[in-house]
């Protein structure tokens, strides 16, 4: 990996703070930290290109919606390719995280269950993110998508694992488990495009459904 995108998987710039970085310019204002000026840049980011496309993102629009001049945000970045792909990084590293967090259950198919709606909220709560993910990821140079794919890999693999354990088990039909897979969470991410809010009931409801297509219940 190249070494600003080292720098962008710490989350923490390495270059010391100067004048023209208004949120640490001077100890007489109020300090706003590293990790919480690099967590609005994100934010701010994931808005600017769910709402106008990675094509139209801008340093400096991302430093206007922050009030800072933009020349600060280069103590973060080099690049925007980089300011796109730690974008692009939070969101799955936030889904993955949150998958592992899914604790397991004896029944296979309600550990799968659990995993799809664990998918869903995540989806329906985090749907900026999840639109530069999906729709963004290609427009990267190679060097900066290895580690974006690597990490989706993981993330499948998840699923992929649960699912296996579901046929198994004889929950799910005698199928091949990656296009169960790829089935499930083809259905499952899509909730990002979904136009209503998801309550939990919902959430619920929607991966309860997904489960039974996949299953063959009647």
């Amino acid at each position: 990996m190249a070494a600003g995108s080292r720098r962008l998987a710490r989350a923490v710039p390495a270059r010391p703070a100067r004048d023209d970085d208004e949120s640490l310019r001077s100890p007489s204002r109020r300090q706003v930290s590293r990790d919480r000026r690099w967590a609005e840049i994100l934010g701010v980011a994931g808005e600017l290109m769910a709402d106008s496309g990675t094509g139209a993102l801008r340093l400096r629009d991302v430093a206007a919606q922050l009030g800072i001049r933009y020349q600060a945000l280069y103590y973060y970045v080099d690049s925007k390719d980089e300011l796109v792909h730690a974008v692009l990084r939070e969101a799955i590293g936030r889904a993955l995280a949150e998958l592992r967090s899914v604790g397991s259950k004896e029944d296979p198919r309600e550990h799968l269950a659990e995993l799809l709606r664990s998918h869903v909220a995540l989806t329906a709560r985090e749907r900026v993110l999840f639109r530069a993910f999906y729709e963004r990821v290609d427009v990267l140079p190679t060097a900066l998508r290895a580690d974006l794919e690597s990490m989706e890999h993981d993330y499948s693999a998840i699923f992929h694992d649960a699912v296996r354990a579901a046929i198994s088990a004889g929950a799910l039909p005698d199928s091949d488990p990656r296009v169960l897979t790829r089935a499930l969470l083809g259905m499952a991410t899509w909730t990002y495009r979904w136009p209503e809010e998801l309550t939990p009931q919902q959430i619920d409801r929607a991966a309860h459904d997904m489960l039974r297509l996949v299953s063959l219940e009647p």
